[in-house]
């Protein structure tokens, strides 16, 4: 099946494509299998036991990525990764930072004791820019990216509703998952209105005026007011 998905030959033609249209094609209650979002098929884990990373998984402007946002609070015990509230702060924090580590190119899986205060003094280091050595900017350019990319993703026809997870995780519950058993996400509403309150966005999820002069995003102001 693997090489018919590369050859794109027989059924291997139709699921090359990914399983969200592979299931719209298929009809029949596919969907139900049809574990991704935005279009991208979830990565190796489990948002479930990671409540963390099922709002940043839901939040991301690519889709059901893991490397867009990662809680490593929550990896390393600082904060309840089965908790459902208080996320929201820590997802748009993590978020940008993860976009300015991705424009750095610096390894997100082997940046631990790193953070974007030394990050600042690595460029300032490096290029002696004023800009640079200040990490509250750094961490402004990082929220830059993650607001631009939604404002695309908005352009587009995309809201609150495409900031969710496949009904599978909001509604059945782990089993055999040691401390994350009986465990699901079931108040996603509330984690995205955390997160969307961080990061200055409507209730929709759409970028808010304000915030766009804040970030000096003149360039999107107008396609968001529309």
């Amino acid at each position: 099946m693997i090489e018919q998905i590369g050859k794109r030959e027989g059924f291997g033609r139709l699921l090359g494509e990914g399983v969200k249209k592979a299931a719209a094609q298929l009809g029949s209650g596919a969907d139900a299998f049809a574990m991704h979002i935005k279009g991208l098929e979830l990565p190796g884990y489990e948002p479930r036991g990671v409540k963390g990373y099922a709002l940043s998984m839901a939040t991301s402007n690519i889709g059901g990525s893991h490397m867009y946002g990662r809680p490593r609070e929550e990896f390393s015990g600082q904060a309840d990764p089965l908790a459902e509230t208080g996320k929201g702060d820590l997802i748009a924090r993590v978020q940008k930072e993860q976009a300015l580590e991705d424009s750095l190119i610096a390894c997100t899986f082997g940046n631990t004791g790193l953070d974007t205060a030394m990050y600042a003094r690595f460029l300032f280091a490096a290029t002696g820019i004023d800009d640079f050595g200040d990490a509250a900017n750094l961490l402004k350019i990082g929220e830059r990216i993650v607001c631009i990319e939604r404002c695309f993703n908005a352009r587009e026809g995309f809201d609150r509703q495409d900031d969710t997870l496949p009904e599978r995780m909001r509604k059945e519950p782990l089993q055999q998952a040691g401390p994350a058993t009986d465990q699901m996400v079931g108040n996603l509403a509330h984690l995205l209105d955390e997160y969307y309150q961080a990061l200055g966005y409507t209730a929709e999820g759409i970028p808010g005026i304000d915030r766009l002069q804040e970030l000096d995003l003149p360039e999107a102001i107008e396609d968001m007011k529309t």
